[in-house]
């Protein structure tokens, strides 16, 4: 009988602002009278240390939007539109800032006519959890000179 093989990760931020990213497979295999030479719990683990440049739950510096920010805009207009129960007609990504938790934070500054900006909050999901999307907040009457700031 083939092993089966789990495999997890394991992440640890330093507070260097490095992160452990640790490997860990397990194979198992049913436990069966006549296969004691098949280890039951057989563990390799390899571990890595990642020197990146990130603050584990923390805000990354702010920086310009790009198509992917303003695809992430776009995809969730119409939840604010609803939430702040207005028609945007302009909706552009201006800048955008980022945290990671279990998903991502994007905290991002959107033009929306005139001298008028929102600073939302978009959460989007783990791939595991469909990459999904949702408008966690909006915030109202900023300007292009409003820094984005958690909220």
């Amino acid at each position: 009988m083939l092993p089966l093989i789990f495999p997890s990760l394991a992440l640890q931020c330093l507070e260097d602002n490095r992160m452990v990213v640790q490997l860990i497979l397990d194979a198992s295999c049913p436990s069966k009278s006549d296969q004691h030479d098949i280890p039951v719990n057989h563990r390799p683990n390899w571990m890595y240390l990642i020197d990146i440049k990130m603050i584990c739950g923390g805000l990354t510096d702010g920086t310009n939007a790009d198509e992917e920010i303003q695809k992430i805009c776009n995809d969730v207009k119409s939840q604010a539109e609803q939430k702040t129960q207005k028609k945007y007609d302009v909706f552009v990504a201006k800048g955008y800032k980022s945290q990671v938790v279990a998903g991502t934070n994007y905290f991002i500054k959107v033009h929306v006519g005139g001298d008028d900006h929102i600073h939302m909050r978009v959460f989007q999901s783990l791939p595991h959890a469909g990459s999904v999307l949702k408008l966690a907040d909006v915030q109202e009457d900023k300007t292009h000179a409003d820094a984005i700031e958690f909220f």
